[in-house]
């Protein structure tokens, strides 16, 4: 834990963490949404996200590029090639979840009802605010819910 908190302190340290996550995920997302044609936030959003899990991989089902390739043939195309973006993200979603599920990740899984819950919200600028219920465990943290929209708290 002393390593880790004094790595969390170090200026150094956290501009490696945000370059890399600028290279691994936020150009490549970027790059997928103008391939397909995507501008709303929220599948830029979803975009990143799968890219953290998945990774890219040409020939490897469970990577971006296997979950683009279902999703163009359950939607039948791409926001490009004239489908809405909406039914788009919608297939996209669905073809994550049958991937996630069939690696046996169904903790994971759970983060895309978040996203099919923003949809079904209208959440698509993902404007706030946006809540995580989550709680610390020995190895990590727990998730147990997210929410969407505006919650009065006493």
């Amino acid at each position: 834990e002393a390593v880790a908190a004094a790595a969390a302190a170090d200026g150094a340290f956290a501009a490696a963490q945000e370059d890399a996550a600028e290279v691994l995920y936020w150009r490549p997302a970027r790059r997928w949404a103008a391939t397909v044609g995507a501008t709303l936030p929220i599948t830029l959003g979803q975009l990143y996200d799968a890219l953290i899990n998945h990774g890219e991989g040409a020939d490897d089902d469970f990577s971006v590029d296997g979950i683009f390739a279902s999703t163009a043939a359950a939607a039948g195309g791409t926001p490009a090639s004239g489908v809405d973006e909406v039914a788009w993200l919608r297939a996209f979603l669905a073809e994550r979840e049958k991937v996630l599920r069939a690696a046996g990740g169904e903790t994971y899984a759970r983060r895309i009802d978040f996203y099919r819950r923003l949809l079904d919200a209208g959440g698509l600028q993902l404007e706030g605010p946006i809540y995580v219920d989550a709680a610390p465990r020995a190895d990590g943290w727990t998730i147990a819910n997210t929410y969407h929209g505006r919650f009065t708290i006493p």
